[in-house]
């Protein structure tokens, strides 16, 4: 299993890496602030995750403290980095182990029960589905604004080698 997750994560980068290249291809886009909201939220996400998975402590982040869309971009792809280098020390057995999200008691109040306990794999797979949520609402904003997204669908990236990423 740990076989697909670092599958579904170099197609997360990929993903992430094309997204950004073309945020960066037109002026109008890349200073979009919905655009820039949506993509820190969504390596804030990622950020949260590992941090999570690594025992780290949860940091809030702030898209103020970015001066620009190209300091903003460089921070995502670091987390990919450092997702690398976590993804080479996991071990399957851990996997099934029993992991508990900082975050969990919050949605529990929203949710107004307790949140059923979580493994690892599962929140691994969250990670990976947030992740494309909200790209997609990237991809749908470009197209509002006459701008043609990239194709990020994972079988694009299959069909196309497993290309690595270009954080241009």
């Amino acid at each position: 299993m740990i076989h697909h997750f670092k599958d579904v994560y170099s197609h997360m980068e990929w993903a992430d890496s094309l997204i950004w290249n073309a945020v960066f291809e037109s002026e109008t886009v890349c200073e979009d602030a919905f655009i820039l909201k949506s993509l820190f939220h969504l390596h804030e996400v990622q950020y949260a995750f590992l941090n999570s998975w690594t025992g780290k402590p949860m940091e809030r982040y702030s898209q103020d403290v970015f001066e620009n869309a190209a300091a903003m971009r460089d921070w995502g792809c670091a987390f990919h980095e450092d997702l690398h280098v976590h993804m080479q020390d996991l071990r399957e057995e851990a996997l099934g182990e029993l992991h508990i999200l900082p975050w969990t008691k919050y949605y529990a109040r929203r949710l107004g029960r307790e949140a059923t306990d979580t493994t690892l794999a599962e929140t691994m797979h969250q990670l990976g589905s947030h992740s494309m949520h909200h790209r997609g609402q990237v991809m749908r904003r470009f197209r509002e604004m006459g701008v043609a997204p990239p194709g990020l669908d994972y079988i694009v990236w299959v069909w196309s080698g497993r290309p690595e990423p270009s954080w241009n």
